[in-house]
């Protein structure tokens, strides 16, 4: 039936070239649609510093033959991207951020198109139509995506702190790596930013970061959505966990492990460090909705829409569709 969801519509359009110095978007052409690599340097075997999700909006700083250096500011980032993932967006997807509303995955891992690649958790796109029993997502490449609405969220459904916490869950097993932020792989700072950044309040993405946001919080007066820093075997080391419930569960991304629960009660030979509360406990404030009836504001300090250094809360990508 034309209605079913999951599944991809449409044909993609032509790759739209970003200038430099120009916003432009995070695509992913393939079956792997929902992210891509961030490299410290233009070589895929470089260091991977993270990942970006489709629909990001970033600012070109660089190019270099087959690369884009492209920077996110209220992620903490700035890295090496291969051209063909980096993109002014399809003059559909422009025409949306005019006047469409906008959702954000929450469904964890993510959303599977049968095949078509996946729309990961914390991915931000444009809502083309909402139906009793589909929602339709425009893509940067031109197609829009149907999902089921339980799947997403606009401004104002946002997920409380307990159902993003509970969603989070659905990344265990999830396997370790460096770099990564997506259901492919994840490491502990990347889990931690991408569920708060699902929630609204988005923090660092880089670990020595995250350490300097929020509020320094006592260790017995911990609550869930609290994210703590935890010693590992070896002294300089840090690992980092989100506490899940009042009974210290917490979800963790390491190597030895992967995505996985543990309990504060049994951490044996390791120790809580620091702890470190953001939004007041909350996933969602006041300070980041600039209009109730609008959530774009939300959603420019979400993805980085900003004109000269503030935050522009109703202005969409800067692009050409000329060029």
């Amino acid at each position: 039936p034309s209605d079913r969801c999951p599944r991809i519509k449409g044909a993609k359009d032509d790759w739209v070239r970003p200038e430099i110095g120009e916003r432009a978007l995070l695509t992913r052409i393939g079956p792997s649609i929902g992210w891509c690599d961030i490299y410290e340097e233009t070589s895929q075997s470089a260091v991977r510093i993270g990942q970006g999700l489709v629909g990001d909006v970033v600012e070109v700083v660089d190019e270099e033959p087959g690369w884009f250096r492209v920077e996110s500011v209220p992620s903490g980032w700035e890295g090496w991207v291969r051209a063909i993932h980096v993109t002014a967006g399809s003059d559909e997807f422009r025409e949306g951020w005019e006047g469409h509303r906008f959702a954000s995955i929450i469904a964890a891992p993510g959303v599977d198109l049968h095949g078509k690649g996946y729309l990961p958790f914390g991915a931000v796109l444009p809502i083309s139509k909402e139906r009793k029993k589909c929602t339709d997502l425009l893509l940067p490449d031109g197609r829009t995506a149907r999902i089921d609405p339980g799947h997403s969220a606009t401004l104002g459904e946002l997920p409380t702190l307990t159902q993003i916490l509970d969603a989070a869950r659905g990344f265990r097993r999830v396997r370790y790596q460096n770099g990564g932020n997506s259901l492919e792989a994840k490491d502990g700072a990347g889990l931690v930013w991408l569920v708060f950044r699902t929630g609204g309040f988005p923090i660092s993405r880089g670990l020595a970061d995250q350490l300097g946001d929020g509020d320094a919080v006592d260790a017995e007066s911990l609550k869930a959505g609290d994210v703590v820093y935890l010693s590992a075997y070896h002294e300089v080391q840090r690992r980092v966990a989100i506490v899940l419930d009042k009974d210290g569960t917490y979800l963790e991304a390491a190597a030895s492990t992967g995505v996985a629960l543990g309990a504060l009660s049994q951490l044996r030979n390791r120790e809580i460090l620091e702890v470190r509360r953001f939004g007041e406990n909350s996933l969602i404030t006041e300070d980041f909705v600039d209009d109730e009836k609008d959530n774009r504001g939300w959603l420019s300090r979400l993805v980085g829409l900003r004109v000269n250094g503030e935050v522009a809360a109703n202005e969409p990508p800067n692009v050409d569709s000329g060029k």
